[in-house]
């Protein structure tokens, strides 16, 4: 049986992701990392199938994004681009 990522599914993971970014924003940003990597690597464990890849990349891309606000609201002076978060993504 195929596995394709629910839409709804895929929308309440990244709602719950951005909530604990929320909760974490805090914490040191390799630690973040860490916890982020963990979330995303489960997610492309289960749901990286054929056919599949289109939904896994948004996925990834999604998370990062909610990473990159949250790791903006930090500081009243962003000095965070998107080369910088494209470092700390991979």
């Amino acid at each position: 049986m195929r596995r394709v990522t629910g839409k709804r599914r895929m929308r309440a993971k990244l709602k719950e992701i951005k909530e604990e970014l929320k909760r974490r924003r805090h914490q040191p940003v390799p630690l973040q990392g860490q916890r982020l990597r963990s979330v995303v690597v489960g997610h492309l464990n289960y749901y990286a199938v054929r056919g599949n890849t289109d939904a896994v990349a948004s996925f990834r891309i999604q998370a990062t994004r909610h990473w990159f606000k949250a790791l903006r609201r930090r500081s009243r002076r962003t000095r965070l681009t998107w080369a910088r978060m494209g470092r700390h993504a991979d």
